[in-house]
């Protein structure tokens, strides 16, 4: 068996190794955390209230103006490539369309009224 042989033997026999251990990184299950002892929050364990408390949604007028102040000004969008859908990021024209409804069509005091029943 030449040299060359030798080294491509090697090289594939390196190769196999690695795929074999990335497929087995790649499939294997990741461990669950424990949920029950583990604390999710910034700083120190601490317990997690848990109780159920009434709220009202009362959002001011000067957000909701700011808001409104915000979607009018939507810069001018490229559009996307002739037959696109979301294959290259978010399609612009859908994007007009949900910002045209958010800032003409969308009632928020009649949904927050709506979110207050409860």
């Amino acid at each position: 068996m030449g040299l060359l042989q030798k080294i491509l033997a090697v090289g594939i026999a390196i190769t196999a190794i690695s795929l074999w251990y990335l497929y087995q990184s790649l499939t294997a299950t990741p461990p669950l955390p424990n949920l029950q002892s583990t604390w999710w929050g910034p700083g120190k364990a601490r317990k997690v209230d848990e109780s159920i408390r009434p709220f009202k949604i009362n959002i001011s007028q000067e957000i909701l103006d700011d808001l409104s102040d915000r979607l009018e000004l939507l810069p001018d969008l490229t559009p996307p490539l002739e037959g696109i859908g979301f294959q290259y990021g978010f399609n612009t024209q859908y994007l007009k369309k949900i910002v045209t409804f958010w800032h003409e069509e969308y009632n928020w005091r009649e949904r927050e009224a709506y979110l207050n029943s409860f």
